[in-house]
């Protein structure tokens, strides 16, 4: 938001120069992956817009072409920031690009996403074998501990969750409470 829409809000007096303001916030936005003032809650962002100088792309590497524009579309007087026709002529619109520039940059893009999905596709690779391991360890103690238990590992297993449930309700009627819990009983669950 522009600070002459913030500093008039009441009187809503501002013309289309608000759009260039947003343009220039757009360029840092684009450039640097979040806007001006991102960490700051709403309110405290508008104060900053209207009374601290305007913003700047903070990473060098940008040229100086396209911090001029971005300079010139965030000037914080209305009257200093140039209108929308006089931007068209400006040297970051004018100057001579490469025909394939988009071609190129579409290319880039289509890459990054391809690798960015064989990176996603390996860890879940990775993520479904060690659970497959897992399910395969836990398989071989139950038939373990089904050998140990003389082949029914399901009926100790009940048994012992039916004396634990039993322990509990004694356990919970010996600290002194006045409600009753009703006796719990367990059944056997199958681990496919």
């Amino acid at each position: 938001m522009a600070p002459e829409v913030i500093l008039a809000m009441d009187e809503g007096q501002y013309d289309g120069k608000v759009d260039v303001w947003s343009l220039g916030i757009t360029c840092i936005e684009l450039a640097e992956r979040k806007p001006p003032y991102f960490n700051m809650n709403a309110m405290s962002a508008l104060y900053h817009i209207a009374q601290n100088d305007s913003p700047t792309l903070q990473a060098p590497e940008w040229t100086d072409t396209f911090r001029y524009f971005v300079e010139a579309c965030l000037q914080k007087n209305p009257q200093d920031r140039p209108s929308s026709t006089k931007l068209l002529s400006h040297h970051f619109f004018t100057r001579h690009r490469s025909p394939n520039v988009l071609v190129d940059l579409i290319q880039r893009t289509k890459a990054a996403v391809r690798d960015l999905d064989n990176l996603n596709y390996r860890k879940m690779k990775k993520i479904l074998m060690v659970d497959a391991d897992n399910e395969s360890a836990i398989g071989d103690s139950e038939e373990t501990t089904e050998e140990r238990s003389g082949g029914d590992s399901s009926k100790s297993n009940s048994a012992t969750s039916e004396h634990s449930a039993a322990g509990a309700s004694s356990q919970s009627s010996s600290s002194g409470s006045l409600r009753r819990r009703p006796h719990l009983q367990m059944t056997p669950v199958s681990i496919i």
